[in-house]
């Protein structure tokens, strides 16, 4: 390596030392200060992710109760409860499917989870509905939408 600078004049030796300068300075950027602003961006992304998370479960632990026996309407349809009160508590229903055992499948859009939950709580207290699986999930289409996949089944007397 001495011997090649040895035979450069002093301009070449110049060029030679500010592009060696100039591609260490691009590899540190792409190979360390890239990176870096990518994982931090990355945090940022699951800590908005996981804030949304603890909202939705934090409605979802306030709203449930315990089911009183009080005025438990077990008269009306399953599907009619479901869509009746749905209207009123501003859930889109997307699907509403009654299967054969007598159990209800919604596919729903809510713009938070605080009034979905507030739906499931109305519904468990003044209809005797159980959720017997739930599926919630930010819709990836819709921005601060929520889409839930939810059975629901009657509760016994």
């Amino acid at each position: 390596m001495k011997n090649f600078l040895a035979k450069l004049n002093q301009r070449e030796r110049l060029f030679v030392f500010a592009g060696g300068g100039i591609i260490a300075i691009l590899v540190l950027f792409q190979f360390v200060v890239s990176p870096l602003i990518e994982w931090r961006s990355g945090q940022r992304r699951d800590l908005e992710r996981m804030r949304d998370l603890h909202r939705v479960v934090t409605a979802a632990a306030a709203s449930s109760g315990n089911v009183s026996s009080g005025d438990i309407d077990r008269t009306t349809p399953l599907r009619t409860v479901i869509t009746q009160t749905s209207q009123s508590s501003s859930v889109s229903l997307n699907l509403v499917n009654v299967r054969e055992e007598g159990n209800v499948e919604v596919v729903a859009s809510v713009s938070d989870g605080a009034g979905l939950f507030a739906w499931i709580a109305l519904l468990e207290s003044r209809y005797a509905v159980r959720v017997e699986s739930a599926d919630i999930a930010r819709d990836a289409n819709v921005a601060g939408t929520l889409r839930a996949q939810i059975t629901f089944s009657r509760g016994g007397g």
